[in-house]
């Protein structure tokens, strides 16, 4: 039988989190995706709120309004608000049928992403790794100065799949912090990130 756990909201949060990024670069089932990185945006935002700390965790709204162009904010918000609903609760609709475009796993990994970060004033790689291949393949979408560094950063990345980035972008961060230089990004979760 295996051994009792004891965790806190942010440490399970941490492990839905790792794990939806995980099945994201092993290009998993994104409705799972979806649903972890859900579950762990919400956890960590009601933390937030909770500790009424001067920590600001972003709204998902005032991520949209932050990343998104304005022109495309209207879709972004109409991409994501049924799938959350849809994949928790079937009391009103459980004959209904979902047509569930894949990119709104995406956009909750990057909410939850955000909000461990901010909740937990840390950066580990695997967040990391999940918002530079978000950044670098959404340059469409993505608002404000970094825009052009990250198209151009997703050039050189074009024809990699998400393994082989997150390998990439792993060795690559690992040499920078061994050299001393990644001083202020902690990385609290090793790349065993579920720490199981």
């Amino acid at each position: 039988m295996p051994e009792e756990i004891t965790l806190d909201k942010v440490q399970a949060a941490w492990r839905q989190l790792a794990t939806a990024i995980d099945l994201f670069f092993q290009s998993g089932d994104v409705v799972s995706i979806h649903t972890l990185a859900t579950a762990a945006a919400e956890l960590l935002h009601d933390v937030a709120e909770h500790r009424g700390s001067p920590v600001t965790v972003p709204s998902f709204d005032s991520l949209i309004l932050a990343f998104v162009k304005p022109e495309r904010q209207h879709d972004v918000r109409r991409l994501l608000r049924r799938p959350q609903n849809f994949f928790k609760h079937a009391d009103k609709d459980a004959t209904e049928t979902l047509v569930f475009n894949p990119e709104a796993a995406e956009w909750r990994l990057l909410d939850a992403c955000l909000a461990y970060d901010a909740v937990t004033n840390t950066m580990p790689i695997l967040t990391r790794a999940f918002q530079a291949w978000w950044m670098m393949t959404h340059p469409d979408i993505v608002a404000g100065p970094l825009r052009e560094v990250y198209r151009k950063a997703g050039e050189a990345f074009e024809h990699s799949d998400r393994k082989t980035f997150r390998a990439s972008f792993v060795t690559a961060v690992a040499q920078v912090e061994k050299a001393g230089e990644g001083g202020v990004l902690n990385n609290p979760a090793s790349e065993s990130s579920t720490g199981l």
